[in-house]
């Protein structure tokens, strides 16, 4: 009997996990909105944003000039961030990532995702 409960108990588990991973699904709605870099200099520290335009030049270590038509804006990328990516100051793309603001000193964004559009 013990034997057969626990046959029942891994081919449920393995059948809920199979159904687990068909199921698709998650959250549809509202979600980070796309915003300008003079809105984003504004923001507050670890605020979510989504910013399109380009990078101007590299400042070292990981950090880059990124503009749009409103300014420009200090941006961190993570060399492992690039994911094989290549970009060109031509290219428009697409970043997101946290407002990071500190004392006495200009925010940034602390990029975790990037794309060319």
């Amino acid at each position: 009997m013990n034997k057969f409960l626990v046959l029942l108990g891994v081919s449920l588990a393995l059948i809920g996990n199979a159904q687990a991973k068909n199921l698709g699904g998650g959250f549809e709605g509202p979600g980070v909105s796309t915003v300008s870099v003079a809105e984003a200099s504004k923001l507050p520290d670890d605020t979510a944003v989504t910013l399109i335009g380009s990078i101007e030049k590299s400042l070292g270590d990981e950090k880059y000039l990124f503009k749009d038509k409103t300014g420009s804006i200090v941006v961190e990328i993570d060399d492992d961030d690039w994911k094989g990516l290549t970009v060109k100051p031509e290219n428009t793309i697409e970043i997101r990532g946290d407002v990071d603001k500190e004392m006495f000193r200009d925010s940034i964004i602390d990029v975790d995702y990037i794309s060319v559009k």
